[in-house]
């Protein structure tokens, strides 16, 4: 088990519990992908509210304001998780979606401090080999 003493699957559990409570409503996360791309993609943000990654005739509609840029957000994610996570597939390692940076953030918010400390059973849900 990790430092927080949980397994890595139980901490997997309750992340996808938080996850699909989280997309119930997408208003929260819209929010947080709006302000994230605000603060680290202006550009994409200008982009979206051009109508520039519309699809089809929308294509180069522009939104009207930013409060209908973020209902398109919420919509969408909300749309996108509303079967909740029944087409999840399990037993998938960690490095086949995710790169080694991103792994080493996930597994330092859950207290770990070092590869190391992980159980060989534990390193066999993140990395193929």
């Amino acid at each position: 088990s990790n430092p927080s003493g949980f397994p890595l699957e139980v901490l997997s559990k309750k992340f996808e519990s938080t996850f699909r409570s989280m997309c119930d409503d997408g208003s929260v996360l819209a929010s947080y992908l709006f302000n994230n791309l605000e603060e680290n993609a202006s550009g994409m943000v200008n982009n979206f509210l051009a109508g520039n990654y519309n699809k089809g005739t929308e294509k180069g509609n522009p939104y009207k304001n930013e409060g209908e840029l973020k209902d398109m957000f919420k919509a969408d994610i909300e749309d996108t998780f509303k079967y909740g996570f029944a087409r999840i597939v399990y037993n998938n390692h960690f490095d086949k979606h995710f790169c080694d940076f991103t792994i080493q953030q996930f597994l330092i918010s859950l207290g770990y401090s070092s590869f190391d400390e992980l159980s060989d059973d534990e390193r066999s849900f993140i990395y193929k080999n």
